[in-house]
């Protein structure tokens, strides 16, 4: 082959792997700022939910009966606290005390917009059966 011919194909194969690696490299810093987006409006919703799981044993273990109003407005709070006050009403909640044990239920959704003008809602579950500590009154012997 021509040297006058070579040239021109090696440069072509030259520019052709520098614009090739540029892309490559382009690509997966598109990628990873997709998934990095897609996890900072995805990861709020659930690390609350888990929060919110963890209160509600915590309140699952208050030593009243039956199920009372400061009840309700300790889950309230709790809810409010992780600002899910626009996802969960009280009504969502299910409280049943059965003994010594008491079980609460919720149910909800958040939606979440992962790219814009493109929404998707995320179910979340709360169910949590505790043992309720009774207190003893004072005895004397």
């Amino acid at each position: 082959m021509p040297s006058w011919v070579a040239h021109p194909v090696v440069a072509l194969v030259d520019t052709l792997e520098w614009l090739l690696s540029r892309a490559a490299g382009t690509a997966s810093l598109l990628v990873l700022v997709a998934l990095g987006h897609g996890a900072l409006k995805v990861l709020p919703p659930y690390l609350a939910h888990h929060r919110l799981h963890d209160q509600v044993v915590e309140i699952a273990r208050t030593p009243v009966a039956g199920d009372p109003p400061q009840l309700r407005s300790a889950l309230m709070h709790a809810v409010e606290e992780r600002r899910l006050g626009a996802y969960i009403r009280e009504s969502d909640f299910n409280v049943e005390s059965r003994g010594t044990s008491r079980r609460i239920t919720c149910r909800y959704e958040v939606p979440v917009e992962l790219l814009p003008g493109r929404m998707r809602v995320i179910q979340f579950r709360i169910d949590v059966e505790q043992p309720v500590v009774i207190q003893a009154g004072v005895s004397f012997i």
